[in-house]
């Protein structure tokens, strides 16, 4: 009942509209080595990535700030994006008014722009956690991705967030905080929630679901008349 649009489909038109949630395509074939931790985080305990474009409304100056404020000894944040501009400016100053609270609690943060989508895949294979700090999503891929690679992750709350697997949905930048902590120090939570979303991403996500939903969706357009369905179950 959130969504504006979602609400006029159902009231008018209830079997005519067929929901099919997003999909990745290009994920890697082979397993990737995580070497690029080794390289560049060789002391990190904890490594937390963050892949979005600059911009105020994925707010990464509050991925900064949370991720500040949890405190947790030999940890790292990394920042991705395409590119660099007014807004990554602004977080790196911030970042580096931040170092001298980070070097006494043992974390860095990193911010980085223009690497290929393999190299994306290398940062997030040997990542612990995603974080995702937006003000306004949906269905964000990145959380889909993280889904796919096994990766568990903590997000603030919109669009269908809260209904997604595999993470800790947040409201409030305390509630960051704790479940940026909460992530770090188990291994068991970690790998339960990386299950939960492996699970969801191959039953609702993946290439293969996403095929048989438009597969259903076309032959039902093909017949004469179209019985309603729940393409999300």
């Amino acid at each position: 009942g959130r969504f504006l649009d979602v609400g006029i489909c159902r009231l008018f038109a209830p079997k005519k509209v067929h929901f099919i949630p997003n999909s990745i395509s290009d994920l890697p074939r082979k397993k990737i080595r995580p070497l690029f931790r080794k390289h560049f985080f060789p002391r990190v305990r904890f490594l937390l990535i963050y892949v979005a474009n600059f911009y105020c409304h994925k707010d990464q100056a509050r991925a900064i700030r949370v991720f500040a404020a949890s405190a947790v000894p030999f940890s790292s944040l990394v920042l991705i994006s395409s590119e660099r501009n007014d807004y990554s400016q602004l977080i790196t100053k911030q970042a580096e008014a931040l170092r001298p609270h980070l070097t006494r609690n043992n974390q860095s943060i990193h911010i980085f722009t223009g690497l290929s989508r393999q190299r994306v895949f290398e940062v997030f294979s040997c990542a612990d956690a995603f974080l995702l700090t937006a003000k306004h999503e949906v269905m964000p891929l990145v959380l889909i991705e993280s889904m796919a690679l096994k990766k568990p992750w903590v997000s603030t709350i919109s669009g269908c967030i809260d209904k997604m697997e595999g993470g800790l949905p947040c409201h409030t930048d305390n509630q960051l905080i704790k479940a940026i902590r909460k992530i770090s120090l188990s291994k068991q939570l970690r790998k339960n929630l990386a299950a939960k979303g492996t699970r969801a991403f191959a039953k609702n996500y993946s290439s293969e679901a996403f095929a048989l939903r438009w597969k259903k969706l076309i032959e039902q357009i093909l017949q004469p008349e179209h019985p309603k369905s729940n393409f999300l179950s």
